[in-house]
């Protein structure tokens, strides 16, 4: 079933034309676990994240994310994710020691079933990566992210478990990076975002375990707010060649 018309001004539909994700099963009713649901979306056609039932979109599983995702999400589509355990993720990727691509997600609406310590939203690597108009509502820490090309704005994040270890964007880094967008001002644009953390709020060039340690060139944060409980709002490792946070640049670790 197709998103169709605007005979009765239905946004969603008419500026988004694609697959309702409640025809292929996704039940927002509170109850029913979706995570075969969501991990079996198609990829290569939009999607548009409806909620006729008018519930949460309940998920026991962790959402695994595949390259070629478009994905539109109405308001107040809320995912509720009861994946739970110490560094535990709501959203991944099944390989996460290799890159997506081409993923674009707009009206991501997601939380915790509880705020709990390092239970986190959010692990991937993705190239080509755009998350726009965005919530996290209840989290242990919300992204922990690698790529290039991406832009991540317009969100908004409360309840996070307001202690160390649980941050709000860490970057990993961006190389091996791929091209810039035409009109991007930086490979890694990050803007128009409020957040609140635990740990420091943005992180730039950061090592996981999971991860090799990358740099991060020509990452810009623009208008951007963080309410972190611990620990500075901006946390800058030394390898970092070029970071700007509105004019400002550095390539010092900075508190």
């Amino acid at each position: 079933m197709c998103g169709g018309g605007c005979l009765f001004g239905d946004y969603w539909n008419c500026t988004y034309r694609g697959i309702l994700w409640s025809s292929l099963g996704v039940k927002a009713d509170g109850d029913t676990d979706n995570s075969q649901a969501l991990n079996n979306l198609p990829t290569g056609v939009p999607i548009i994240g409806d909620c006729p039932l008018g519930g949460d979109i309940w998920v026991n599983s962790t959402w695994i994310w595949k390259s070629n995702m478009t994905l539109n999400i109405e308001a107040g589509c809320q995912i509720v994710s009861n994946v739970s355990g110490v560094g535990s993720y709501a959203i991944s990727q099944s390989d996460v020691k290799q890159p997506l691509t081409n993923v674009t997600v707009v009206g991501l609406q997601i939380r915790k079933y509880a705020s709990v310590s390092t239970e986190r939203i959010m692990l991937l690597w993705v190239n080509n990566f755009v998350l726009l108009n965005w919530t996290v509502t209840a989290s242990g820490g919300v992204m922990f992210l690698r790529g290039s090309n991406q832009e991540i704005a317009y969100g908004k994040v409360t309840g996070t478990y307001p202690m160390i270890g649980n941050p709000g964007i860490r970057h990993i880094g961006n190389q091996p990076s791929v091209p810039t967008s035409p009109g991007r001002p930086a490979n890694v644009y990050i803007h128009d975002n409020d957040i609140q953390s635990g740990d420091a709020t943005y992180q730039a060039c950061q090592p996981l375990g999971t991860f090799i340690w990358t740099d991060v060139s020509t990452c810009f944060m623009k208008t951007t707010w963080g309410s972190p409980q611990h620990l500075p709002c901006f946390s800058l490792e030394r390898r970092l060649p070029t970071f700007r946070t509105g004019r400002a640049k550095t390539s010092e670790s900075t508190g």
